[in-house]
């Protein structure tokens, strides 16, 4: 018997061992279970701040250690009263929304749940404040940090930015508006806005038109007469093609587009006969002044003229985009002709005056209003291959010289400020100035091949073109000494940049536009 029970209970003791060793314990199995991990969340951020109408970017990193996770979702828990987000896509760790305009915070939460059921959250909280808080101190910092960067040849900035939506406007100016004066640049300072007066010069006119005294496709022979140009010269011959006179054919509208086919009187000196080199020699010599104390509009006309800039021409009226300072000239004698005043009398009592652009004038021909801060122009001999005189040559300041600008103001002689080309463009955009219908569809609408990748409309230059990953298309002016002043779409925001260097790469336009473009601004408009 003592032998047979050691047997038994011999067998018994390694029957238990047995299942303990096939994992038959209920205790080990417990053990397992609990072993099991919930989703481990990391965010970016939990307390960030952003922009109104800015793209909020919600980043996190989600890990789990069975590799398991099944469902991932963003919620809103709680935002100011009225407000709401619309995630683009809620079920990734990475995604992104527009702020709303309601500022204020608003809390999200991160839910991440695995297969087994196991869930884990982490809680942002994401503050939205508005352009002026959010805004001013990295445009500041933007004009600051441009002027250093391009200070060896700039002595000035200034800068203006309107978002209209919001009601914010902001403007700064860094530098010396006179060098030798050393008096500091204010955003209130006036400068010479160059062919930007093309777009005012083609605005004086479509008042005109607005008025009812002729039409965009008013043929210029219907309103000059022979009288009205210098001896020897007649209507016609203000473009001859092929042996054939057409100059009564040419339209206001082809005026307006540069589609006349008249060659530009602006030589940027490259033609000794020009009015920008005789004006810029006379002022680099040491003799006498022989040139006109101004220059009126029949000496212009006489100088387009005489040197056979409308003869010879390569186009027909209308037929191809051709830049040229002489058909805006032209412009502005139809206007002289029709008002029976002076260019720069028309534009302020028709464009100056009734949108309150106080501290706006026509260089030379108006009484000062504010004296233009420095602006300079490198002439350099490799652009030149060397065919200038020896003093031509170097970064003149075109104001210390006092170079006589009065030989193109319809198409560059207007001096004004930051402030008042806002009140400008803001009139156009907005059709307080042009009040036919009709007409405002012309101006907004009307284009033509520039032959460059843009379009030139009626005194507009239109253009696309990519800012980090969006498309901008501006429309507006900009001038050779160094002026920009567009509107933004889709993003509906007007900048004015000022930078006193002709031919210079600053460009202030181009370093707003990237920064709202990496701030995300109306991302969703794109």
């Amino acid at each position: 018997m003592f032998k047979k029970n050691n047997i038994i209970n011999f067998w018994v003791l390694s029957f238990t061992f047995s299942l303990a060793a096939c994992g038959g314990s209920s205790d080990s199995a417990e053990k397992k279970i609990v072993s099991k991990t919930a989703p481990v969340i990391t965010l970016a951020a939990d307390n960030i701040e952003y922009m109104q109408s800015a793209r909020v970017t919600l980043a996190a990193s989600i890990s789990d250690q069975e590799n398991n996770v099944d469902a991932i979702k963003w919620t809103l828990l709680s935002s100011p009263e009225g407000a709401e987000i619309n995630i683009e896509d809620n079920t990734k760790q990475n995604t992104q929304f527009l702020a709303p305009n309601v500022l204020g915070e608003y809390k999200l939460n991160l839910s991440a749940t695995d297969t087994d059921g196991l869930e884990s959250n982490k809680e942002m909280l994401v503050n939205i404040v508005s352009l002026e808080t959010y805004l001013v101190p990295k445009l500041e910092k933007l004009i600051n940090n441009h002027y250093e960067k391009h200070k060896a040849l700039v002595s000035n900035m200034a800068l203006r930015v309107n978002f209209e939506d919001f009601d914010f406007v902001w403007q700064s100016a860094v530098g010396l508006a006179d060098t030798s004066e050393q008096r500091e640049m204010t955003e209130y300072d006036s400068f010479r806005i160059a062919s930007v007066s093309k777009n005012i010069t083609a605005v004086t006119a479509l008042k005109l038109i607005d008025l009812g005294h002729f039409e965009l496709d008013t043929p210029i022979g219907d309103i000059l007469s022979d009288s009205d140009l210098p001896d020897g010269y007649t209507v016609d011959d203000l473009h001859v093609k092929d042996g054939i006179k057409r100059g009564k054919t040419i339209t206001i509208r082809q005026l307006m587009d540069h589609s006349s086919g008249i060659r530009n009187f602006i030589s940027y000196l490259t033609d000794t006969e020009s009015p920008d080199y005789l004006e810029f020699e006379s002022a680099l010599s040491d003799e006498p002044r022989t040139l006109p104390a101004l220059w009126t509009s029949q000496l212009i006309l006489s100088n387009i003229l005489d040197r056979g800039l409308t003869k010879n021409l390569d186009t027909l009226p209308g037929e191809a985009f051709l830049y040229s300072n002489s058909g805006t000239h032209l412009l502005a004698i139809v206007i002289e002709k029709v008002t029976n005043t002076s260019i720069h009398d028309a534009m302020k009592n028709l464009v100056f005056r009734p949108l309150n652009m106080n501290d706006t004038y026509m260089d030379m021909f108006q009484q000062s209003i504010a004296t233009p801060v420095d602006h300079f122009f490198d002439v350099n001999e490799s652009d030149y291959s060397n065919s200038l005189p020896e003093n031509m040559y170097g970064n003149q300041n075109i104001i210390e010289l006092n170079i006589n600008t009065s030989y193109n103001p319809a198409g560059a002689g207007i001096i004004s400020t930051l402030a008042d080309l806002d009140r400008f463009y803001a009139a156009l955009k907005h059709n307080t100035l042009i009040i036919n219908e009709a007409l405002q569809q012309e101006l907004h609408t009307w284009k033509l091949d520039d032959g460059d990748g843009g379009a030139y409309g009626l005194g507009l230059d239109i253009r696309s073109y990519i800012v980090g990953n969006s498309t901008y298309t501006h429309r507006g002016h900009s001038g050779l000494w160094g002026v920009e002043a567009f509107d933004y779409q889709p993003i509906d925001v007007r900048i004015i940049g000022w930078v006193n260097q002709a031919n210079t790469e600053a460009d202030l336009n181009l370093e707003v536009l990237s920064l709202l473009d990496e701030i995300g601004f109306k991302y969703t408009s794109f």
